[in-house]
């Protein structure tokens, strides 16, 4: 298993990176995400696996933006986060009820679109690491 991680630096504290990478808007996370220019996966698709915050596992084909062979640090964090922002898009289109949140909380009521996400809004979710295994992609997304 290998594993990819993320170190976004911050103007207020360079020397103490952030892991973290923002599903909502990752704009200014990979405008300061250290090594961003890395190639850290040598294939132009690949299969992420994603089940949190969502009812189920599903899996999704996933290429480069920019058509590239490879995937580099920031491709594949703008990837990732480009799939989560369709992920919500889908459900809100096919959810029968609106999103909303739990009276008295911040969490997220559960959808009963495609997906069924539950618990999180997208920009709760941020992206921490990714891993392969048996010739999938599993990501590391913190709330």
């Amino acid at each position: 298993m290998s594993k990819i991680e993320f170190q976004v630096d911050h103007p207020d504290d360079p020397d103490e990176p952030s892991p973290y990478i923002s599903l909502a808007d990752p704009t200014d996370d990979i405008k300061n995400l250290r090594d961003a220019d890395e190639v850290v996966i040598n294939k132009g698709s690949i299969c992420i696996v994603v089940d949190y915050p969502l009812e189920d596992e599903f899996e999704f084909e996933v290429t480069p933006f920019d058509g590239s062979q490879h995937f580099t640090r920031a491709a594949l964090a703008q990837a990732v986060s480009a799939l989560y922002q369709e992920i919500y898009n889908v459900e809100d289109r096919t959810s029968p009820e609106i999103a909303s949140h739990i009276q008295g909380m911040y969490n997220r009521n559960k959808t009963q679109g495609q997906y069924g996400i539950w618990g999180h809004d997208l920009g709760d979710l941020v992206l921490h690491s990714v891993e392969f295994e048996d010739g999938k992609y599993f990501l590391g997304i913190d709330s």
